[in-house]
């Protein structure tokens, strides 16, 4: 069964080590609840756009996106604009990234089904595009995706740097043939320039993590800009049904080097969630499922949320700890520091090379 609330974390409140949930925002039945969707938050006129989704207990309807407006506590169906190739469709298990200060979401690939689409018959398929929405104007835009089959169940996170940005896609499946899912190599991430509208891929050095979906991630740089570190944690592996990721592995960057942070012995399984950076310092990780076990909680007292400490900037230096309402910098830990080689100053001009 599916929650149909719209619940939030009150940031302003450190008192138990989690911002606590709090249960008083409206949802009228007609909002759609749904899994495997989109929140793009739009800070400048404080709104987040629900985009995509499968219906878990219903039948779907023709909406597409709806945004909610926090101001006033209400829901508005969004009739937008479209630019683009193609018919758009309403996907799931796509991966999702916002760039607020551009008023832009992003939206790559994702199923298309019937679960997702209203009168579809047959099974579902990928679709291989990259969605964008601009707030803004209120236009939706379908352009191209990475090279060769479909992306889903993978990540697309944002990297502030060069003109307006990059974009990062990796993990998941590739989609053969629209149908048949492959695990994606996690030493390959394909780039998007956001202002050229081009993709490009690299590959990564040394080890990196296994093949995994449905995890999650976020990005934070280094004050000074010389490097910018992906976490991801968890995950459900892509080769069997009973296996699962229970670490945290980081993706810095410009040297698009893994580093393995931490690792839970023996793993509690765990994937389904959402990573969301706060303050550059921290990230909540919130939700999910555990497939061993889906009728325990693991953090009940913390709402199901746990909250990394990106910089270990605690007494314990732990990876792990309590939130802090306060920390609004982060410093690159000294494992990824060792690793990967001091500040990356000399690799610092490795992105604007790249880009030309």
């Amino acid at each position: 069964m599916i929650d149909d609330k719209l619940l939030f974390h009150d940031l302003g409140n450190d008192d138990k080590g989690i911002p606590p949930l709090v249960n008083n925002l409206t949802k009228p039945s007609n909002v759609p609840s749904v899994i495997g969707g989109q929140l793009w938050a739009d800070q400048a006129n404080e709104k987040l756009y629900l985009f995509g989704g499968e219906y878990a207990d219903n039948p779907p309807d023709s909406s597409l996106l709806w945004a909610y407006d926090t101001w006033n506590d209400s829901w508005t169906q969004v009739t937008p604009g479209f630019n683009g190739q193609g018919e758009m469709k309403r996907a799931s298990f796509g991966a999702g990234a916002v760039v607020e200060h551009m008023g832009m979401g992003y939206y790559l690939g994702g199923w298309i089904g019937p679960q997702s689409v209203v009168g579809w018959n047959g099974d579902k398929y990928a679709v291989p595009g990259l969605i964008s929405f601009d707030m803004v104007k209120n236009v939706l835009r379908n352009d191209s995706g990475p090279a060769g089959d479909p992306r889903v169940e993978g990540v697309l996170l944002y990297v502030p740097t060069g003109d307006d940005g990059l974009l990062i896609s990796f993990g998941g499946y590739y989609a053969k043939g629209g149908k048949d899912p492959v695990g994606a190599p996690m030493n390959e991430i394909d780039v998007y320039d956001v202002n050229q509208k081009v993709w490009h891929r690299v590959m990564t050095s040394g080890q990196y993590p296994e093949s995994r979906r449905r995890f999650c991630g976020g990005v934070t740089s280094a004050s000074d800009g010389s490097s910018h570190n992906a976490y991801i944690y968890g995950g459900a592996s892509t080769n069997s049904r009973d296996k699962g990721f229970d670490d945290i592995w980081v993706l810095t960057m410009p040297a698009f080097q893994w580093v393995k942070w931490w690792v839970h012995e023996p793993p509690n399984i765990h994937n389904g969630f959402s990573c969301n950076v706060i303050r550059k310092g921290q990230m909540i990780v919130l939700g999910g499922t555990f497939p061993y076990d889906q009728s325990v909680c693991d953090a009940p007292t913390a709402w199901g949320a746990h909250n990394m400490d990106l910089g270990q900037a605690n007494p314990e230096s732990a990876e792990w700890y309590g939130y802090k309402k306060n920390l609004s910098t982060y410093s690159v830990p000294q494992k990824i520091i060792n690793i990967v080689g001091g500040r990356q100053v000399t690799l610092k001009a490795y992105f604007q090379v790249f880009l030309n």
